[in-house]
């Protein structure tokens, strides 16, 4: 098949479907009308708080992400303190999400014993020492 003749072929179906009579024109507040689909209304597709901010939670961790390894890969000392402040910005808003969802029962934690608290903070010194 030709590319011309996918086109031909995409243009014609898309047209099928603009026309189904399942999608109804629908007005909205500021005057402009779009097609609606009932099985994909407006109600369906709304995000509630949780999920924005879960939506926010998973954006911020993977941008840290990103600028951790921007700076472990720069060699640029301006470029290095640069991705470090956005980086240092970055974990302080993921933070703020943890906790605003935290704070609300999205994102619950529990307080660790102390007793693995002193076992983590000795286990670490340990393998700091040994470096």
């Amino acid at each position: 098949m030709k590319s011309t003749d996918r086109i031909k072929s995409n243009t014609k179906a898309s047209k099928t479907i603009a026309s189904t009579p399942t999608r109804t024109q629908k007005t909205m507040s500021h005057g402009v009308s779009k097609r609606v689909s009932p099985e994909f209304s407006e109600d369906m597709t709304s995000l509630n708080d949780e999920a924005m901010v879960k939506d926010a939670l998973k954006y911020q961790k993977a941008l840290c992400g990103a600028y951790s390894k921007a700076l472990i890969e720069s060699s640029c000392p301006n470029m290095r303190k640069l991705v470090n402040q956005k980086m240092t910005e970055c974990a302080c808003d993921q933070f703020d999400v943890f906790s605003y969802m935290n704070e609300r029962n999205m994102y619950p934690t529990e307080p660790a014993p102390s007793q693995k608290v002193t076992e983590a903070k000795s286990k670490f010194k340990q393998k700091w020492n040994e470096m």
